[in-house]
């Protein structure tokens, strides 16, 4: 893995030495993940849509909590809008076309787009050919979170096939998969045939936080609504633990998203309470470089801590460099200890050099760079420690 990493050790360095004497840090909650395994961001709560028995949004927070509604509003004929209250916030619903020749419709339980002409009937909750996509993006007081997981009730028409484009960052930012969904002869019987054109889609390729519904262009014909269970279709695995048949999305939530280059610096909101962590993401080894989502902590347990996560199911060849620089302590300092996931092992150092760093060939997948000491009043000392590599470990000292 050398060769690369020149601007990644350099970055490091020179934000090191613009914060140093800024050791301002305040506790933050450990990410509760897989360390060295998937990527695991911490439980953001969960999102559900309820439509048939009150038309709402219903967001309830991981571990309990206030739950916040959004309704679902009348407008005009079949045409709904969502509260706009920046209290009650949870989504945006955006319609293709945009209005005023589009606009949100609700008809028999089904979420779907009204154009202009189109009446108050069926076609008012539908997604009706190529022409019209209805986007849902988390918003308000969801913005910054996004979902792992969504569990779709979805209502076809004329054997469509739905596409399902799910963005990280909105419709601008990282698309993430853009998964579809096969209804077949089984969805050509319309909204009177119960469950029977109705279809519980488990979305699960990464994470996102803006969903595009849209026909498929091999079923330009064909149309489809977004529905909350209203007629009996089986849940998901999250639902069926709730006991719910409502479109359900299992929320997490990222520290941010990382391109080749970017660096970024965990301070815990500059109070001093936790220790520094600088993450500089270096060049691919051989992929284009692409957005990856990543979870970044440092706090104070007994030990202290620096905890990372990165998402790299498109991009396992990303490397990057982190700098900790750690509280100030009793001398003499203690050791670190780094976990991929099998427990704490000793850090073991890099090879190559210090603007060229080489993973070793023992199969670590990060290795140390550099260790600095520095006197920081009577009888403490502070540590900074530079690594290089890729993967989920936990650092602590």
């Amino acid at each position: 893995m050398g060769g690369n990493t020149r601007s990644q050790v350099g970055a490091i360095g020179a934000l090191v030495a613009l914060i140093a004497v800024v050791v301002s840090l305040v506790a933050v909650t450990v990410a509760s993940g897989d360390v060295g395994g998937e990527f695991s961001p911490p439980d953001g709560g969960l999102l559900q849509l309820q439509v048939g028995d009150g038309d709402q949004f219903v967001y309830t927070p991981a571990g309990g909590g206030s739950v916040t509604t959004q309704t679902i509003d009348p407008a005009q004929g079949c045409s709904v809008m969502l509260d706009p209250s920046p209290s009650t916030e949870l989504v945006s619903l955006e319609t293709t076309p945009a209005a005023p020749q589009g606009k949100l419709g609700l008809f028999a339980n089904g979420l779907g787009v009204k154009v202009n002409k189109e009446g108050n009937g069926q076609p008012c909750g539908r997604v009706d050919t190529t022409s019209q996509e209805l986007t849902l993006s988390l918003s308000g007081n969801l913005a910054g979170k996004q979902v792992e997981v969504a569990e779709l009730d979805i209502e076809g028409k004329f054997n469509v096939t739905v596409v399902a484009d799910l963005y990280l960052g909105g419709t601008g930012g990282l698309l993430v998969a853009s998964p579809e969904l096969l209804t077949g002869s089984n969805s050509d019987s319309g909204p009177d045939s119960a469950d029977g054109d109705n279809f519980r889609w488990v979305i699960d390729e990464g994470i996102f936080d803006t969903i595009v519904l849209r026909v498929s262009p091999s079923t330009p014909d064909g149309a489809f609504s977004l529905e909350a269970g209203a007629d009996g279709t089986a849940a998901g695995p999250i639902g069926a633990g709730l006991g719910t048949l409502d479109t359900v999305f299992q929320l997490v939530e990222v520290s941010g998203l990382l391109n080749c280059g970017d660096s970024v610096v965990e301070d815990g909101g500059g109070t001093g309470a936790v220790p520094i962590a600088l993450l500089d993401r270096g060049d691919n080894e051989l992929s284009s470089c692409a957005l990856v989502p990543y979870v970044l902590d440092t706090f104070v347990s007994g030990d202290q801590f620096a905890a990372l996560d990165v998402d790299l199911t498109e991009q396992e060849d990303a490397t990057f460099a982190i700098t900790i620089i750690w509280l100030p302590e009793p001398s003499p300092p203690g050791s670190t200890t780094i976990d991929f996931g099998t427990g704490p092992t000793t850090p073991v150092w890099c090879g190559g050099s210090l603007a060229d760093p080489v993973l070793p060939v023992t199969g670590e997948p990060w290795c140390l760079v550099s260790r600095s000491e520095v006197l920081a009043g009577d009888g403490l000392v502070q540590v900074t420690e530079t690594f290089f590599g890729a993967g989920d470990p936990i650092w602590s000292r």
